[in-house]
């Protein structure tokens, strides 16, 4: 396969010549403030504005972007995470990409936008991003999702009455409104200007409400429950000996979820807590790696409708008290946490309640036990049939 070099970039036309000397770092760019960007912000944004001549046939995702990199001479960087969000993940093939007189940035766009994904410019690079819509997923979205979004993203509700009909095709209401529509329509209406996503967007925190893409529509639900749908997202994280705030904000962005502590309840935890936490997760769910920092810190949280509230659950539920557990007496290492209890709450919140072996009663720890023996035995016969 060939790329052939990028129209713009010859060695005679001095000023793109310096961009791109810049761009990838042969030169050193001082970051001063150009009209609030760095002035190597200000180079990249040039940069996307220059004509592409790039074609690719059957490519991967993360080879195609790696290749218009190459070819343009702009740092374009695909985070892991972000490509695993592909419909087929790391192995999602693009059959044909033609980049022929338009600019860099024109030419990614529409590359990414069919994929549900954005990109901008962060300092020296590039970064592909997930378009936000598509983070309450938990998951990678599917065509039809995609397809979902192209739509919705063609439609002015707030302006045009037809679109706003079709619009009212594709939603589902899971919310105890019984005139939902009415109540959304209106908002949606007051709100005007802007596509389908936009004003869902605008409009749902009116009620509390959040929305979600489900195959070829879309769900209206509590934010609680939105939440909830995005911390069971996969994800990867390796951070060790952090202050523990800058591990809850790294979730709360690979979720698309805001995280956010109660007065005093950080300062509640012993200083090495807080300061030197270690997280080391490969393919668990958010809400897994949440329960198990409430689990070591003795914090509870609770997801709300602008987010996951960390508090001090010692003060609200007589759940041992970080002190107790640092000591790392026989009783407590022996007594793990074995469940968790949601509570539903007004207004749309939730509270996790973490549950310890011993605050099991005698009859539900015997159910308990039997069911382990009953999963440890199917395992057994499923190795032994292999």
């Amino acid at each position: 396969m060939h790329c052939r070099p990028v129209e713009g970039w010859r060695p005679g036309n001095r000023r793109r010549a310096a961009c791109r000397r810049v761009i990838v770092g042969a030169l050193s760019v001082c970051c001063a403030s150009v009209h609030g960007q760095t002035a190597t912000q200000a180079l990249v944004e040039l940069a996307l504005d220059e004509p592409t001549n790039i074609v690719l046939d059957d490519v991967r995702l993360g080879d195609a972007i790696q290749k218009i990199s190459q070819a343009s001479g702009v740092p374009i960087y695909l985070p892991p995470d972000v490509l695993d969000l592909a419909p087929y993940g790391r192995e999602t093939i693009v059959r044909r990409i033609e980049l022929r007189h338009m600019s860099l940035r024109r030419g990614l766009m529409e590359l990414l936008s069919p994929l549900g994904m954005t990109f901008r410019v962060s300092d020296d690079h590039v970064e592909v991003q997930l378009v936000d819509v598509l983070r309450c997923l938990g998951r990678a979205p599917t065509w039809e999702e995609l397809d979902t979004l192209a739509r919705l993203s063609a439609l002015s509700p707030g302006l045009n009455d037809d679109h706003l009909a079709q619009l009212k095709t594709l939603i589902r209401f899971d919310v105890a409104d019984q005139n939902a529509w009415t109540s959304l329509s209106a908002v949606i209406r007051r709100i005007g200007a802007g596509s389908g996503v936009d004003v869902l967007t605008q409009a749902c925190p009116e009620y509390q409400w959040g929305w979600c893409f489900e195959g070829r529509g879309i769900v209206v639900a509590s934010a609680a429950a939105q939440y909830r749908r995005r911390l069971m997202r996969p994800v990867s994280l390796r951070m060790s000996f952090r202050p523990l705030i800058e591990i809850l904000q790294a979730l709360g962005q690979k979720a698309g979820v805001a995280v956010r502590t109660e007065p005093g309840a950080l300062q509640s935890l012993p200083r090495q807590v807080r300061m030197s936490f270690t997280i080391i997760a490969k393919d668990v769910p958010v809400e897994q790696v949440l329960d198990r920092i409430a689990a070591e810190t003795g914090l509870g949280y609770l997801i709300e409708p602008d987010g996951v509230l960390f508090f001090k659950a010692s003060e609200h539920s007589g759940a041992p008290s970080f002190e107790s557990m640092e000591s790392t007496s026989p009783d407590v290492v022996s007594d793990p946490y074995v469940g968790k209890i949601v509570v539903p709450l007004p207004d749309g919140k939730t509270a996790e309640w973490l549950i310890r072996r011993s605050e099991l009663p005698p009859d539900l720890r015997a159910i308990r036990e039997q069911d382990l023996q009953a999963a440890f035995e199917a395992i057994r016969a499923k190795a032994a049939s292999k």
